[in-house]
Formats: structure tokens, sequence, C-alpha cells
């Protein structure tokens, strides 16, 4: 079973798709992309302009009450934040359907999507487990952090050789 991202169902569809057709078009596409109204682009760029304030100010926080720390816990309490934030958001979303779809592209897309691209990470590898994908989960979570910390060290290594 495959994991609707969060702005699934938020993008428009053309008249006159089967329901096979809207199936392989969920994901959006350049095409897609372009066809989405400027008011959707804005409530995602407020979002996200929201977001990366609060990821600063969180962060710059944490980093001062923990001064003599060389561990990252302001990192570390943004990404728990938006990790249990995304849960709450995405609760709403599903099983008390609170929110209109321009909240949810502010709140879950641009907001959240700055904050902390880990809370889409968490929230992802939970569906995957909720739905009995349990494998799939575990290697998203496995892949992911396995492969995104050994691209960052390869990265880095890269930048010395140039």
């Amino acid at each position: 079973m495959r994991v609707a991202p969060l702005w699934a169902g938020l993008l428009p569809v053309p008249f006159g798709r089967s329901p096979h057709e809207q199936e392989l078009h969920s994901t959006p596409g350049i095409a897609q992309v372009m066809n989405l109204q400027l008011s959707t682009l804005l409530w995602i760029g407020l979002g996200g302009f929201v977001g990366s304030i609060c990821r600063y100010l969180l962060g710059g926080a944490v980093h001062q009450v923990l001064q003599n720390s060389s561990f990252p816990y302001g990192t570390m309490a943004v990404n728990l934040v938006g990790c249990f934030a995304i849960g709450v958001g995405g609760g709403l979303v599903e099983i008390r359907q609170l929110f209109t779809p321009e909240v949810r592209m502010f709140l879950l897309v641009g907001l959240l999507g700055s904050f902390t691209t880990f809370s889409t990470f968490g929230y992802e590898s939970v569906t995957l487990a909720r739905e009995g994908e349990l494998l799939a989960s575990l290697a998203n979570i496995a892949i992911q952090v396995v492969a995104g910390v050994v691209l960052v060290w390869l990265g880095y290594g890269l930048t010395k050789s140039l």
C-alpha cells in the first residue's frame, strides 16, 4: 500500500479523469504544480516563512538554555516538537476533518515542512506501520537514517577534494 503524501487530494484533477488516471496522477508532477492556484502556493509559502522562523527561535532558545553542551539539543527539540505537531495535525485532518485545504497546506505542508522535514518522515513511517506495512515502515526508517548520515558524510568528504 502506498502512503498518501500530506498534499494528497489538494491538487486539481482535470475534469473527466477516470479513478485509475487520478491514482496515477496523485503525486504532483510539474504540470500539476503549475496548475496550482496562486493562493495555494501563497498559503504554503506563508506557512514556510512562519515555520522556518519558529525553527530558528526554538533551536536558539534550547541552545541558550544548554550553552555548555556540544550535543545538538536544539535540532533534536525541533524534530521532536515537529513530530508531535504533525501527529496531532495529521490526526485532526484524518480523524476529525477539522481543517480546510488552505489551513492544511499552511500548517502541514508549509509550516511543518519548513519547521522540520523529520516530522513528515515520522508521520509517513507511522502511517506505513498503521496500515500493516511494518517491513516498509522499518525499511523507510533504516534507509533514511543510515543513508542520510552516510550521504552527509560523503557530501562533506567531497567538499574536501574540490
